[in-house]
């Protein structure tokens, strides 16, 4: 359990976490950090993974002259991810596919505002907004760093809720 801190505690603006592959389109997460910047100029961004796509990531950061504003972590302990995410105000995921994407689970648990493609368990909430579509992306995105949103741990699926509901379909299958 942790407390969150106040808001002038989350020094990063944007955080982006994963595997550095193709799939994850991190490209297109610089594409929609390039945009953001030109309304946000002192925007902070912090990329969290290793992967195939590190030397290209680097290559398109340079090229977008995003080099003050976009940190390249690699790859981290888990409770150093989740110390970023508490440090955080948004999880930006532009990945193509995704399976449960815990990701989530532990942004909202860190009470980071969610910005997502429309994967895994991504869904549309007070604190998330999904859509396929950059634009929209960025809107939202821009909405919540202008509106000096109140960042908040929120209420994720509690592992005594998931027992619980595992318990009773166990009950079901062995009647």
């Amino acid at each position: 359990q942790f407390e969150i801190r106040a808001d002038e505690m989350r020094t990063i603006d944007i955080i982006g976490v994963g595997t550095l592959t193709k799939v994850k389109r991190f490209d297109r997460f610089l594409e929609i950090v390039e945009d953001i910047k030109q309304t946000f100029p002192a925007l902070r961004v912090t990329l969290v993974g290793d992967g195939a796509e590190m030397g290209r990531l680097r290559e398109i950061i340079r090229r977008k002259n995003l080099d003050s504003t976009v940190v390249l972590s690699g790859l981290l302990k888990r409770s150093e991810v989740l110390e970023l995410m508490r440090k955080s105000k948004i999880l930006l995921h532009t990945s193509e596919s995704e399976g449960m994407g815990y990701v989530f689970l532990e942004a909202a648990a860190s009470g980071c505002c969610i910005a997502s493609t429309p994967v895994g368990i991504a869904m549309q909430e007070e604190f998330s907004f999904v859509s396929s579509e950059n634009e929209k992306l960025i809107l939202q995105i821009c909405v919540w760093l202008s509106e000096k949103q109140k960042f908040q741990k929120r209420e994720v699926f509690a592992i005594e809720k998931t027992v619980s509901e595992y318990l009773v379909l166990y009950d079901r299958l062995t009647l």
